[in-house]
C-alpha cells in the first residue's frame, strides 16, 4: 500500500539529538509525511510504544542507557507487527544478520541515510501486506472452522466426490449412515455403492444430470449401508466448478427419511381410518331413513352407485365424485321428520301430506350442514329435488343456480326411484325411466348428466347397479309436482 499521503508515526531510539535531527531532515527530503518522537531510555520507549503507537521504529544499535537489541525484543513482544529498522553508525555483517534473525525488518548505516526513506516505505508496505495476509488467513481459518462445525454437526451425510462419484471426503454422519467406524473408511468408495442395486441406474443418471446441467438434482432412493442394511434416503447432488466454470467434483447430501416415511405411513393409515369412520357414519345415518320406510330400503345405496358412475362418465374430479357419492347416501336423511304413515301410504297424498314430503331436502341440509365434509355435501342434499325449469323444491331454483353435484344426483335419484317398487305403484322398467330422462333432458334434468346415465345403463346394463332387468309395468310416472314421490 502506498502510504505517501498518510502521516506516518515514527519512534526513534537515539541518544544523540543531532543524529536524530539528521535522520528527520533526511526523511523530509522525500515525499514521506511523518511525525517523529525521540526516546533514549527503556522507560520512555515503553511509554511511547503504548501512547504513540508508532507505525515504524528506528533505533541506534548502541546507546549508553538502552540497548537497540533490547528495544527490538520489546517491540517484537509488545507490537509484533510494527516494522523495526536499525540506523547505526557501524554494523558488521554478522551483527546485521543476527539483528535480522531476531526480527529486525532492515538496517541502514548512518553514512548512507539516502537508503532510509526507501527502507521505511518498503518496511511499511511489507507490514501492511503481513497484516492483510494475517487478516485473510484468520478469516480463512475462521471460515474453515465454521464450515467444519457445520459439516460435522449436520444431521445429513455430506459427501464430496469426483465427477465419476468416487468419494474424496465425507462427514461423520455419512460414516454413521453407511455403518462405518469413521469417515476415513468411506474415502475411495463410490457414491453409487451406497444406493441399493435396484436404484443404481437411476442414481447414475442423477450424477450425470448434475454434471451436465450444473444444477442441483434431488431424488429419493433405497440406500444401502456397508453392512447390507437399507433405508429410504433423499439424495441431493450438486456440481462443484472452478472459478472458470470447469466441472471439478460433486457434493452429495444424503438424508435418512425413515422417520418421514413412517410418518407418511402413519398419516395414510390415520386418513384411511378417518375415511372408514366417515363412511360408517354416513352409512349409519343413511340407514335411519331406510328403517322408517322399508319400501325404499337400499334406495340411497343404489342412487349413490349410479350417481358416482354418472360423475365418472362425465370426467369429474375425484373430490367431486366423493361429494356426490356421500350426498347420495344421505340425500333422504331428512325424511326422519316425515310420519311413517305418509311414507308408506298406498294411496294418493293430499296437498298437506305432499307439503310435508317436500320438507325433507331442507331438513337433510339442517342435519348435515354442521359436518365438515370436504365439498358441498349439504348443498347437494338441499338441491337434489331442484329442476332446471324452476319447478323443483324447496328453493324453486333454476339452471345455473343448481350445483353440478345436485344435477347429477337428481338424475340418478329419478332413474332409481322409477325402477323400484313403491306402495302406491309398481316399479317401472329401466327403459321407461330412461325415456322419462330423455324427455326432460335440457328442460328439467341436466342434459350431460342425462346423456351419461343413458350411456351407462345401455352399455353396462341395470344389473350393474343391482336392479332386476326386464321388469316392466305401467305407464311412465310424471314428475309434475302433484304425485311425485320418486324417493
Amino acid at each position: 500500500m502506498d502510504r505517501s499521503n498518510e502521516v506516518i508515526r515514527i519512534l526513534i531510539v537515539e541518544d544523540v539529538e543531532s543524529d536524530a535531527v539528521l535522520v528527520e531532515r533526511r526523511l523530509k527530503r522525500g515525499a514521506l509525511r511523518f511525525s517523529m518522537r525521540r526516546v533514549e531510555t527503556q522507560t520512555a520507549f515503553l511509554e511511547q510504544l503504548d501512547a504513540f503507537q508508532p507505525d515504524v521504529v528506528l533505533a541506534d544499535y548502541s546507546l549508553p542507557n538502552f540497548s537497540g537489541m533490547r528495544a527490538l525484543d520489546l517491540t517484537r513482544r509488545l507490537s509484533a507487527e510494527t516494522p523495526f529498522i536499525f540506523v547505526s553508525g557501524a554494523m558488521g555483517e554478522e551483527r546485521a544478520i543476527e539483528c535480522l534473525r531476531r526480527g529486525a525488518t532492515d538496517y541502514v548505516l548512518k553514512d548512507k541515510l539516502g537508503r532510509l526513506e526507501p527502507a521505511v516505505r518498503r518496511a511499511l508496505q511489507e507490514a501492511n501486506e503481513r497484516r492483510e495476509y494475517g487478516r485473510t488467513a484468520r478469516a480463512l481459518a475462521e471460515s474453515e472452522r465454521r464450515y467444519r462445525a457445520l459439516v460435522e454437526t449436520s444431521p445429513d451425510a455430506i459427501i464430496l466426490a469426483g465427477l465419476e462419484g468416487d468419494i474424496i471426503m465425507a462427514n461423520e454422519r455419512a460414516a454413521e449412515l453407511a455403518r462405518f467406524e469413521n469417515a476415513s473408511e468411506i474415502i475411495g468408495h463410490n457414491v453409487l455403492d451406497f444406493i441399493a442395486p435396484q436404484d443404481r441406474r437411476r442414481g447414475r443418471k442423477q450424477l450425470m444430470e448434475a454434471c451436465r446441467t450444473g444444477c442441483m438434482s434431488a431424488a429419493e432412493y433405497e440406500a444401502a449401508a456397508h453392512d447390507g442394511t437399507t433405508f429410504p434416503a433423499d439424495i441431493r447432488v450438486s456440481l462443484i466448478a472452478t472459478a472458470a466454470g470447469r466441472p471439478e467434483g460433486l457434493v452429495a447430501v444424503v438424508r435418512d427419511i425413515s422417520d418421514r416415511r413412517q410418518a407418511q405411513a402413519n398419516l395414510q393409515a390415520s386418513l384411511a381410518r378417518l375415511r372408514s369412520t366417515l363412511h360408517q357414519t354416513v352409512s349409519a345415518l343413511a340407514s335411519v331413513a331406510e328403517r322408517r320406510d322399508p319400501y325404499t330400503a337400499g334406495h340411497e345405496r343404489r342412487v349413490a352407485e349410479l350417481a358416482r358412475a354418472i360423475a365418472s362418465e362425465l370426467g369429474l374430479s375425484g373430490a367431486q365424485i366423493d361429494v356426490i357419492h356421500t350426498a347420495a347416501l344421505l340425500h333422504d336423511i331428512g325424511k326422519v321428520v316425515v310420519p311413517a304413515e305418509i311414507l308408506t301410504k298406498p294411496g294418493s297424498l293430499n296437498r298437506f301430506e305432499f307439503g310435508i314430503i317436500k320438507m325433507h331436502p331442507r331438513v337433510g341440509w339442517d342435519i348435515v350442514k354442521g359436518i365438515d365434509f370436504v365439498g358441498p355435501v349439504a348443498k347437494t342434499i338441499l338441491q337434489h329435488h331442484e329442476r332446471l325449469d324452476g319447478s323443483g323444491y324447496p328453493g324453486r331454483l333454476g339452471g345455473h343456480e343448481i350445483a353440478t353435484e345436485a344435477k347429477i344426483l337428481s338424475v340418478a335419484d329419478v332413474v332409481e326411484a322409477m325402477s323400484s317398487h313403491r306402495p302406491y305403484r309398481p316399479r317401472h322398467s329401466v327403459r321407461e325411466a330412461l325415456e322419462e330422462i330423455e324427455r326432460g333432458a335440457g328442460v328439467i334434468y341436466d342434459e350431460p348428466a342425462a346423456a351419461a346415465c343413458r350411456r351407462l345403463l345401455r352399455r353396462k346394463g341395470p344389473s350393474k347397479f343391482e336392479w332386476e332387468p326386464g321388469v316392466a309395468q305401467l305407464n311412465a310416472l310424471r314428475f309434475d309436482g302433484r304425485r311425485s314421490r320418486s324417493a
